[in-house]
């Protein structure tokens, strides 16, 4: 995560690296970006000595895009004792 806040840090005092950042989404918002815009942010991002990989990428879009779940205290009793918490029925 560092790494792409390190990124993002460039791309705001940099408007002709921010440009480029915004040609390769094409209005694409972050949680829909596909395989090739994320090669080529990880291609930019190394032309200004930031190393990234597709899973920095993802885990950042994951976090944005509220893909991980947080369990209530019931859900986590139900995983603790070793059932599925998306059946949770609390009845």
């Amino acid at each position: 995560m560092e790494k792409l806040k390190l990124f993002y840090a460039k791309l705001m005092i940099d408007d002709a690296l921010a440009e480029k950042f915004d040609k390769i989404l094409g209005g694409t918002a972050l949680e829909d970006v596909n395989a090739i815009q994320i090669q080529q942010t990880i291609e930019l991002a190394k032309e200004v000595g930031v190393e990234l990989s597709a899973a920095d990428i993802r885990d950042y879009v994951d976090d944005l895009s509220g893909d991980s779940e947080i369990l209530t205290d019931d859900q986590l009793d139900m995983v603790a004792a070793g059932k599925d918490p998306h059946n949770f029925n609390p009845r």
